[in-house]
């Protein structure tokens, strides 16, 4: 009877060891996702900081070129008036 009352509590007591173990696997696995979504907000807000630059540098670009042309429009039209 000791017996198999020791080997039902082995029983439980692997099962319950399995189960702890589980969990643990789970925490992990949940860790390195943790680290994996970190690393790719990092990489989105790099992505977004690029972007902004590159949409900065268009902006400036463009009225650059804006204020080129108006600057040539004006240069024509004031030698239109003078002849």
């Amino acid at each position: 009877m000791m017996n198999n009352e020791r080997k039902d509590w082995m029983k439980k007591y692997h099962k319950i060891i399995q189960g702890i173990e589980r969990i643990v696997n789970v925490q992990l696995q949940l860790q390195n996702i943790i680290k994996l979504a970190e690393e790719a907000n990092i990489q989105i807000a790099e992505i977004e900081a690029t972007i902004l630059q590159a949409s900065h540098n268009y902006q400036t670009q463009t009225t650059s070129n804006i204020f080129s042309i108006s600057k040539d429009l004006w240069n024509i039209i004031q030698s239109d008036i003078e002849n």
